[in-house]
């Protein structure tokens, strides 16, 4: 993936999000796929409890700020790594805070 990531990275591709582009060379991509796979889990427990969906929404956007924080301009990472594991530490922290 992240062969593939730096082979199209110069080009004008609909399945890389561009998140920062003050200059060329300091711009952030994140694949569609990073966004899309923890959207459709925060979905998923958004129906089985909006708190819960706040909860690993929170989760995501905290896994990608650390990704963003100390990852390296013009370097590709999987995001997933990131926001996965932030994801499913939300969730346990939900299941956590509801048992009490």
């Amino acid at each position: 993936m992240i062969t593939l990531a730096n082979g199209i990275k110069d080009m004008a591709y609909f399945s890389m999000i561009t998140l920062a582009a003050v200059k060329k060379k300091a711009r952030i991509m994140i694949g569609g796929g990073d966004l899309v796979f923890p959207a459709v889990l925060v979905t998923a427990t958004f129906f089985f409890s909006p708190i819960a969906g706040a909860y690993v929404f929170a989760g995501a956007v905290t896994g990608l700020a650390v990704l963003l924080v100390i990852g390296r301009r013009e370097r590709a990472y999987p995001a997933m790594s990131f926001i996965g594991p932030a994801e499913l530490i939300a969730l346990g922290l939900f299941f956590l805070v509801s048992l009490v």
